[in-house]
């Protein structure tokens, strides 16, 4: 009978606990809702912003700093991470940047702010700064970015926020190449002709000029080689003497064929060979002068010596005749 009435009060003890522990978790259902309300309330009352201009616009070779920033309801009590991250173009093809921190003001921002990568953050996304720099900008790196921010709140619950701009990049006009090449075999137009390629954002035009700068539009063909790239020839003949220019609002530049500094090489060449004609035909002309007089030097101090050795020898010799 003991062991019986044990075993009840046992029973009984469990299903309390068991009673107990559903309560425990409906509580913490609860709260966890009651959290989730509030969060959702205090949005509702303060909502995120972010805030990116419409297009950021900079020359090539330059920084580029893609301003970025965002305010959220809990700023001021959130201890959570901070994740920013940059997507190019569109967003399903993935980021190409990203970085947290924890919204601490002890922790440093190391992860973010390395001054040795290409990208990095210009800016605390503590204080809501999520603005990112792109060191030496390409063409290339020209598009749509867009700016994403995530929140860790509380019961494992993520915020994010994700805002877009177009990033348009300015390059001043530039000369690759200017080169004469041969025509395809089979064609009416010369058999030579000067390709200039030029490139720049807008892409820029092409003005071919003669010697007397006069413009030169016989045979131009003009095409592009890329979004950046344009390419244009005319018909070249040897000796002739040709100017590329490319213009765009950007400003323009120019550049000559043949080289400036061929044209030098070559002068200074000709001018070498100039002077070493004139001084053989110096040497040739008094050649004979310089090696006669010195023949004729060479014969007079021959016959000196001669006449001063008989003349000492006639003084020393004894005289035989008087005895």
């Amino acid at each position: 009978m003991f062991l019986i009435y044990c075993t009840k009060h046992i029973c009984s003890v469990v299903h309390i606990f068991r009673f107990l522990f559903l309560g425990l978790k409906i509580c913490f259902l609860l709260l966890q809702f009651e959290i989730s309300f509030i969060w959702c309330l205090s949005e509702l009352s303060h909502p995120w912003s972010m805030t990116v201009p419409p297009k950021v616009t900079v020359s090539r070779g330059e920084d580029a700093v893609l301003w970025c920033s965002f305010t959220h309801p809990r700023q001021q009590d959130y201890s959570g991470l901070i994740t920013v991250k940059w997507i190019a173009r569109e967003s399903r093809i993935g980021l190409f940047y990203s970085c947290s921190v924890k919204n601490t003001s002890m922790e440093e921002l190391r992860e973010c702010s390395a001054s040795t990568l290409r990208y990095s953050l210009s800016g605390d996304p503590r204080r809501g700064e999520l603005s990112l720099l792109i060191r030496k900008v390409e063409l290339t790196d020209e598009g749509t970015f867009f700016c994403r921010v995530e929140l860790d709140g509380k019961l494992a619950m993520v915020r994010s926020q994700v805002t877009y701009f177009t990033f348009i990049l300015a390059a001043r006009p530039e000369i690759l190449s200017l080169s004469v090449m041969k025509s395809p075999s089979g064609s009416d137009s010369a058999p030579q002709r000067l390709r200039c390629e030029v490139e720049g954002h807008p892409p820029p035009k092409i003005v071919w000029l003669s010697a007397s700068r006069r413009m030169k539009e016989v045979q131009v063909q003009t095409s592009k080689s890329g979004p950046y790239r344009v390419v244009s020839s005319v018909p070249y003949q040897e000796g002739e003497v040709l100017t590329c220019r490319a213009e765009s609002r950007l400003g323009e530049v120019e550049r000559g064929y043949p080289p400036s500094n061929t044209l030098m090489i070559t002068l200074t060449v000709c001018g070498l060979i100039a002077l070493l004609l004139l001084l053989l035909v110096g040497v040739l002309v008094y050649l004979p002068d310089i090696l006669g007089l010195n023949h004729q030097k060479r014969f007079l101090c021959s016959c000196r010596k001669c006449s001063e050795k008989k003349n000492h020898t006639a003084a020393t010799s004894p005289d035989f005749s008087a005895a």
